[in-house]
């Protein structure tokens, strides 16, 4: 009896460690292949999106490039929209909501939301001017998707009629 146990025990330890040593595995061979840390940053070139609008070699450079230049221009920004909605949150906790202070921190959070969609559009706007014109119709497709996968009530946004990104 006791040595079924332990062949219980042994088997199950077994198959925990090979499950670990192949998924530590396959994220290194992944690593490798990518040129990615581990859980580290994204890189265009590995992407669908990337794959599907034929990116050069030079367009994926400086699509990276815009990449890392938006994600340490937003961070503040992101940061700050988080402080803002734990505040708002903490108040909510609180049992003692003051209306104005409700609406000050609401506005604050609008205006963040602004100034980071507003630098969304502009990165947009510098993929934009890498892309030919039929890379940058179908990223269009693809964004909208993202962007506005129905619009009110449902309905799709215009132009959105089927799953372009994935023909």
């Amino acid at each position: 009896m006791k040595n079924k146990w332990l062949y219980i025990i042994l088997i199950l330890s077994l198959g925990l460690n090979l499950g670990i040593f192949l998924r530590v595995g396959y994220h290194l061979l992944n690593k490798a292949a990518s040129g990615n840390r581990l859980c580290g940053e994204y890189k265009w070139h590995t992407s669908p999106l990337s794959r599907k609008l034929n990116l050069s070699e030079e367009q994926t450079k400086t699509i990276q490039g815009y990449q890392k230049e938006m994600q340490s221009d937003s961070l503040a920004i992101r940061d700050s929209l988080n402080q803002k909605r734990q505040a708002l949150m903490a108040m909510i906790k609180s049992g003692t909501l003051d209306e104005k202070a409700v609406d000050i921190r609401l506005k604050d959070i609008s205006t963040l939301q602004g100034q980071l969609e507003k630098k969304v559009i502009q990165h947009l706007i510098k993929i934009h001017k890498v892309l030919t014109p039929e890379q940058s119709a179908k990223f269009n497709d693809c964004f909208e998707q993202g962007f506005c996968p129905k619009g009110m009530n449902g309905m799709p946004c215009h132009g959105y009629m089927e799953n372009k990104c994935n023909e």
